[in-house]
């Protein structure tokens, strides 16, 4: 049986089994503390993404410039590998470490925050619902959103806000068929929602590998929305 932290990191790093998963979701539903440290260790990953991004091109330098001047300086010398070889392995264990923390989101897309719709006096059972998916999309605990927002879509389908930031939170979730699922009805629909469907859809399908849904998703997007410069810079990502 694994820990709670390998769990989380393996929920973290989308690699839970079947059985994993199930044991994962029986402590998210039923441990409070077990939901903190969730929330905190992706907090830890996503602050290691945004640092590590910007120091790809230096470590690759370091690495470089560490290999260059070893050999440089031991030409003509019988030297064991051994000396040489721990500072190139050391640059080259950073650059791994980049790679391991960079999330996908971190590098070319954001996931937007979810709006409240409480109004003081009107707090029914069905927003006090919908706020407690807001609290947790906007903690990035989309887990949790995800299972309050598929209730609010199961009970209201022609709800369309319901559906789209469930897509949404499937795509935070890594769980990008599923997203694609429910954002293609968003995307194919008319709501104020429509236009920025299609671009998270499309992303949805990029991380999916399928560039030409991506494309053919990205086409829909008018010029004239809040969305189309994303839409242009996810489009020069697919060329």
């Amino acid at each position: 049986m694994k820990t709670r932290d390998e769990l989380i990191q393996d929920y973290i790093d989308q690699v839970l089994t079947d059985a994993d998963q199930k044991e994962f979701d029986a402590l998210f539903a039923g441990d409070e503390t077990f939901r903190e440290e969730l929330n905190l260790q992706q907090q830890i990953h996503a602050s290691l993404a945004d640092r590590l991004i910007s120091k790809e091109d230096e470590l690759r330098r370091t690495l470089t410039s560490v290999e260059q001047d070893y050999r440089s300086k031991q030409k003509g010398t019988v030297v064991h590998w051994r000396k040489w070889i721990i500072p190139i392995v050391a640059a080259a264990c950073l650059l791994v470490i980049a790679k391991v923390f960079l999330f996908p989101a971190a590098r070319y897309y954001e996931i937007p925050e979810m709006r409240s719709e409480i109004v003081r006096g009107q707090e029914s059972p069905k927003l006090l619902t919908y706020e407690e998916a807001v609290k947790a999309f906007n903690a990035k605990e989309y887990a949790h959103s995800s299972s309050v927002l598929q209730s609010l879509t199961d009970e209201n389908p022609d709800v369309v806000q319901y559906a789209y930031y469930l897509g949404l939170s499937k795509l935070g979730e890594g769980k990008y068929r599923e997203s694609v699922g429910v954002l293609n009805r968003v995307a194919d629909g008319e709501s104020i929602f429509q236009q920025d469907a299609n671009y998270y859809v499309a992303v949805a399908y990029h991380e999916l590998g399928q560039d030409d849904e991506a494309r053919e998703r990205l086409a829909n997007i008018q010029t004239t929305s809040k969305i189309f410069p994303k839409a242009k810079e996810l489009l020069k990502r697919l060329k």
